[in-house]
């Protein structure tokens, strides 16, 4: 599938962006950050990976793509999410995406709260880590052990291993998940 993820460079949207192309997806993506010279290490990450960056102003979308995802940042009014509508492109936004994949796993793990996800989340992947347990993890801190992280907790597994993601309740979308832990 060909996918465009837009306001690739957050913390929760690029590591996603990062599964689904190790998945062997088609990915692309495009961040205001990048178009104003920011966030240059995620982008320069991003590059290496092989996921194509283009300008977040809509001239990076095609009618092949048949997924844009997008990010909160994102606002339904600007020039790429209005180009996405004009083309017809099927838009999800993050979190809806990640507890998609999440209720796939097997299993999916999604740890939500007020305060402390992103430790569990961190202490959780150690564990699995430890027990050589193959597994996919997406956080939204850093792991200290981890050496770049790039804004963000993330390891990509196979396909069929766990999937261990950091819920956030904050916009609602918590409702969308239903993981077997």
């Amino acid at each position: 599938m060909k996918m465009h993820f837009s306001g690739i460079g957050g913390a929760g949207m690029n590591p996603l962006a990062q599964l689904m192309h190790d998945r062997g997806h088609l990915v692309q993506g495009s961040d205001r950050s990048f178009d104003q010279g920011q966030n240059q290490e995620v982008a320069q990450l991003l590059t290496e990976k092989g996921i194509k960056l283009v300008p977040q102003d809509g001239s990076g979308l095609s009618d092949d793509i048949e997924l844009l995802v997008h990010s909160a940042a994102v606002e339904a009014t600007t020039p790429e999410m209005l180009a996405a509508s004009t083309l017809g492109i099927n838009c999800k936004s993050r979190p809806l995406l990640l507890a998609e994949l999440v209720d796939a796993a097997k299993p999916g793990i999604a740890i939500s709260g007020t305060s402390g996800k992103s430790s569990v989340v961190g202490l959780i992947t150690w564990i699995l880590g430890q027990c050589q347990k193959e597994h996919s993890v997406i956080g939204g801190a850093a792991l200290a052990e981890g050496g770049r992280s790039y804004m963000g907790c993330f390891r990509s597994g196979p396909e069929d291993a766990p999937l261990l993601a950091e819920a956030c309740e904050s916009d609602g979308s918590l409702v969308a998940y239903h993981p077997s832990i």
